[in-house]
């Protein structure tokens, strides 16, 4: 015969073992999305024929755009985030 205290430990299991493996999927998804967002970016930058000239001045002035400082800037808030904020 089945009793909840059986049937709790089991569901406890099987969340502590999906919990486990969450992360690792979450950073397999994170790289995948970096990739992507790379192969996205430089794609978006190429200059093509029916471009403008605002364009592809544009497009030059991202290729030169440092976003160091603002990662930096965005890090940095995301440390003094408190959790009940």
């Amino acid at each position: 015969m089945l009793s909840w205290d059986e049937f709790d430990k089991e569901e406890d299991g099987e969340v502590a073992i999906k919990g486990a493996n969450a992360g690792h999927a979450t950073e397999a998804n994170m790289d995948r999305l970096d990739g992507a967002g790379a192969a996205a970016a430089i794609e978006a930058r190429a200059v093509t024929a029916s471009d403008s000239a605002a364009i592809i001045r544009a497009k030059a002035a991202l290729d030169k755009l440092d976003i160091a400082e603002g990662l930096a800037e965005l890090e940095g808030a995301s440390a003094r985030v408190a959790v009940d904020e």
